[in-house]
């Protein structure tokens, strides 16, 4: 899927600087927090307490929450803290 959405989201002027799918890391997307650490890789952050993880689903909160992110917040006019 998203060999289709990356080139028409940057035909449409949004290219990010790293994307991943449960695809990239064996299958295993959220809860599990294997793409957070290929972000974490990608973007040379060194500490996992410098990532921001945002979601609205549960399963978002756990990826998160397993790895021990810094800080995390909900989308939708949900809370956010730091």
């Amino acid at each position: 899927m998203m060999h289709i959405v990356v080139p028409k989201a940057a035909q449409l002027g949004y290219a990010p600087d790293f994307w991943i799918s449960p695809d990239g890391v064996g299958g295993k997307g959220r809860p599990y927090p294997y793409m957070i650490f290929e972000n974490l890789n990608a973007l040379e952050v060194s500490s996992v307490k410098n990532a921001v993880k945002v979601g609205d689903t549960v399963s978002d909160i756990q990826e998160g929450s397993t790895p021990g992110c810094g800080r995390w917040g909900w989308s939708r006019a949900a809370p956010f803290w730091a």
